[in-house]
């Protein structure tokens, strides 16, 4: 995977976590959670077409859905407040 890809996206997980640790329901939570998924079915959809990046796009695909079901914010959980 070109470096600068890595690079990126490991930014946006570290600012995610950022973020997650700061503030851990409402808003935050909801877009941490969507970015995951988001980010789950993309790579899903790269482990269709190309051949070669295939294992490494269902292991991150595995990974961040795992991080999606982790971050998901549970029914009737309130937010915290200053969310």
């Amino acid at each position: 995977m070109p470096r600068k890809v890595v690079l990126l996206l490991a930014g946006r997980h570290l600012l995610q976590a950022a973020a997650a640790l700061r503030w851990p329901a409402g808003l935050v939570a909801r877009w941490g959670w969507s970015a995951d998924a988001a980010h789950s079915a993309s790579m899903l959809a790269l482990a269709a077409v190309s051949r070669r990046w295939r294992a490494a796009a269902l292991a991150n695909a595995a990974v961040a859905a795992a991080w999606a079901r982790a971050a998901r914010p549970r029914a009737g959980a309130s937010p915290s407040p200053g969310s």
